[in-house]
């Protein structure tokens, strides 16, 4: 499927007219919280001949494309991404720290990961993770369990487990699960009941219903404490005349 995806990308970019400056994986086979069955999430930035940034109609800010069964494409424009990049966007975060890369000019992504690592605001996407906890923990769970219910719970202690790293170290979380996981502290209990999870999803089977109820009732309670750190956390500071300088430069690569 990685080859099909590539060959899927150099099309589109002919197809388009467009440079694709970077693509990768994201989701659950970026999170390593994959099955055989998983869909791919395959997401990129593109660039498209300045003559079309000079134009009366705005230029295509996003593409989309779902050809391919099992595999949802969706790519962003240049300042489209940049523009998010000034609001520290946590999708584009994430993409550019994918450790699943389809497609690279490396003289953009290694430049952007030192703009996101010096410029991003790490408050801000705490808050982002902080979020996803809330409205997973808002959620109910069926009876029996479900895959869905797995996915909830993961999605809340994927959360749960970058809050600690960016509240401890002060540093941007990796994607992937296990990395987490393996930085936490925590009791016994909820430590097998992670693992437990992370198992259960992984290999699609599933779980008795008091181990995802037990990791949100703990994840519930670390709410208040998480909410008072994440607003010590750093703001970051955009320069946005190095970012224009860095952009106008981009359409000679």
């Amino acid at each position: 499927m990685e080859q099909t995806i590539k060959q899927h990308l150099h099309d589109i970019g002919k197809l388009n007219g467009i440079q694709i400056l970077y693509a990768c994986e994201a989701g659950s086979r970026a999170y390593g919280l994959h099955t055989e069955k998983s869909d791919y999430d395959v997401r990129f930035i593109f660039k498209q001949d300045v003559s079309e940034y000079l134009m009366l109609q705005s230029p295509t800010e996003v593409m989309n494309d779902h050809s391919i069964p099992g595999v949802d494409i969706q790519g962003w424009d240049l300042y489209k991404a940049m523009h998010l990049f000034t609001k520290s966007n946590p999708s584009l975060y994430e993409w550019m720290y994918s450790p699943i890369v389809y497609q690279e000019n490396t003289t953009f992504s290694i430049q952007l990961r030192e703009y996101i690592r010096s410029q991003y605001s790490l408050k801000k996407l705490g808050f982002h993770y902080l979020r996803l906890m809330k409205s997973n923990l808002k959620k109910r769970f069926s009876q029996p369990i479900t895959m869905g219910d797995i996915k909830i719970c993961l999605h809340v202690m994927r959360a749960y487990l970058s809050l600690q790293i960016m509240l401890k170290e002060h540093l941007f979380p990796p994607l992937s699960f296990d990395e987490l996981f393996g930085k936490g502290i925590f009791s016994g209990d909820v430590a097998e009941n992670i693992a437990l999870l992370r198992y259960a999803k992984t290999k699609d089977t599933f779980v008795e219903k008091e181990v995802c109820l037990s990791l949100m009732t703990f994840a519930d309670q670390q709410l208040p404490f998480l909410k008072e750190q994440v607003e010590g956390l750093g703001e970051g500071s955009i320069d946005r005349e190095k970012i224009n300088q860095w952009i106008i430069s981009l359409h000679n690569i």
